[in-house]
């Protein structure tokens, strides 16, 4: 294979560790302590959580202005929510070491940061056991979502995995929580964090 071949890698071939206890190529479900045993927990610092803070609250009165409303999946108040998806939005860049400004708004594109040529859509939940969420197939627009939870406000966000489009599609059930119909992948079927970052760190060293 010559190297012009080998930049081209299908995003849903992942390239296993051999030593990889699960047999996660055929997606079996994990187990609940084995869910448990791959969670990455970020503590943001007392200054971030500011950040963000203040991020959501300018976030909220701008879209209140325009008369935009949050399709929310949860009780939680618009500001609530937002705070969260900033808060989730750093602790994975902060993982990655990706420069990630909380303050840019824009248009909601589907795609929160990138990771090299890797799209990212960061989705977060208050819920310990929650799913990763999407109002429809069609809303998945990133090459790979990352599921955060955070159970309270001074918890550690807890980033429990991901999934890339095609396995979603091939993969999410239509689920109601109480708030409408959307399509919902467990938490079991994420892949741990560890593999995509040695699936980017390959595609770097294909690049090299």
């Amino acid at each position: 294979m010559d190297s012009e071949e080998k930049q081209t890698i299908s995003l849903d071939e992942i390239i296993w560790p051999n030593d990889y206890e699960i047999d996660q190529v055929k997606y079996q479900p994990l187990p609940k302590e084995k869910i448990m045993s791959t969670i990455i927990s970020v503590i943001l610092s007392p200054r971030e959580v500011s950040d963000c803070e203040q991020a959501a609250m300018f976030r909220w009165q701008l879209a209140r202005a325009s008369g935009v409303v949050n399709q929310r999946r949860d009780d939680r108040s618009d500001n609530d929510i937002d705070l969260l998806g900033l808060k989730a939005e750093l602790a994975v860049s902060k993982l990655f070491n990706i420069k990630h400004d909380v303050f840019r708004f824009g248009v909601d594109s589907g795609i929160d940061m990138w990771l090299d040529d890797f799209s990212i859509d960061v989705k977060a939940t208050f819920h310990k056991n929650g799913h990763l969420l999407f109002k429809d197939i069609e809303s998945f627009r990133s090459d790979f979502a990352v599921l955060v939870t955070q159970e309270g406000p001074n918890e550690p966000l807890n980033i429990v995995g991901f999934c890339s489009k095609k396995k979603f599609a091939s993969l999410a059930e239509p689920k109601d929580f109480g708030h409408g119909v959307g399509v919902a992948l467990h938490q079991s079927n994420l892949q741990p964090m560890h593999i995509l970052w040695q699936h980017w760190a390959e595609k770097l060293s294909y690049k090299g």
